[in-house]
């Protein structure tokens, strides 16, 4: 019994360190593209209008930036980028 608790043990330590890359959905991964400064890439990956067109931003693409802010429709969001 102790022997199949030890290996038990020992696999979930090889197996633990999981990378989280492998659970995040794509508007995480483009986060964490972001905030690595990889715009371009980053907005390739968002789905979210809005933060595709801050990522278009930082990267220097203005018009497909304009041209992403203009597909908003939060009433929010829209309010904000058109100030």
């Amino acid at each position: 019994m102790n022997r199949l608790l030890f290996t038990l043990l020992g696999l979930f330590t090889v197996f633990s360190p999981v990378e989280a890359g492998l659970f995040e959905n794509r508007e995480q991964r483009a986060a964490s593209l972001f905030e690595k400064g990889e715009y371009a890439t980053a907005a390739d990956e968002f789905e979210d209008d809005y933060r595709q067109g801050v990522a278009l931003y930082r990267a220097g693409k203005y018009q497909q930036a304009a041209e992403s802010f203009e597909k908003v429709e939060r009433d929010s969001v829209r309010t904000e980028v058109h100030t």
